[in-house]
């Protein structure tokens, strides 16, 4: 892997795609179990090459790591989708889309959202595309896909309202938007607001592009379910 194409948007908001470059090291010989990947090697790289002197998670990585693992380091500023040797870096609305989705196993899914912290070798590997775990920021979240797909659709609808994610994080509802969608809409949200899951929406949902009417309708049948 030399290379991965991150879609992106310019300044004034256009679509365009953008090659990451695969940092490469030099590799030495040296017989160890990569603590990544969990396989045998007989040669690698020093992983002191790879990262700065305030690097503190050793305990994940050990002194070397094969080259497939290094690879990996490059990647810290994307969020990105692992299935079995493929890497897929996707923006934000990419992920909204690609976590409602069954995944092929195995597979791994990484969210950055401060694009400073290395968290692949922190992420979990998934064997089951219904019930799985997606690392948030360095948090291994559990998901149940067809739940997980409720609370996004419950997060965009309030979006297509006006709500905010910022106000539905900290538990809170607009007066206006609380007056039209009623109690059980707030109540759902509380509810929500207890499995970690709900983090996923609340930073990767995207308002969706339906009317006001459609938007009520589908809470309606969301707290009717």
């Amino acid at each position: 892997m030399d290379s991965l194409i991150y879609n992106t948007r310019d300044a004034n908001g256009n679509d365009i795609s953008k090659t990451v470059e695969i940092k490469k090291y030099a590799s030495v010989k040296a017989e160890f179990n990569c603590k990544i990947c969990g396989k045998d090697q007989i040669k690698g790289i020093a992983v002191k090459q790879i990262v700065s002197a305030n690097y503190t998670d050793w305990v994940y990585v050990g002194d070397y790591v094969c080259e497939k693992c290094a690879n990996m380091f490059s990647l810290f500023r994307y969020n990105y989708i692992i299935n079995g040797d493929k890497v897929r870096l996707l923006n934000i609305r990419e992920m909204c889309e690609e976590i409602q989705k069954p995944q092929e196993p195995p597979f791994k899914i990484v969210i950055s959202t401060s694009g400073k912290k290395h968290l692949f070798y922190k992420s979990l590997i998934n064997c089951d595309p219904l019930n799985f775990t997606a690392n948030l920021e360095g948090e291994n979240i559990s998901c149940n896909l067809n739940k997980l797909r409720e609370l996004f659709l419950f997060v965009g609808n309030l979006q297509v309202l006006g709500e905010s994610k910022n106000r539905l994080a900290q538990g809170e509802m607009r007066h206006d938007i609380f007056e039209v969608v009623g109690y059980k809409s707030y109540q759902y949200l509380q509810e929500a607001l207890k499995m970690r899951q709900i983090q996923l929406p609340l930073y990767l949902s995207q308002k969706l592009n339906i009317t006001y009417e459609e938007a009520l309708c589908n809470l309606t049948s969301i707290l009717q379910a």
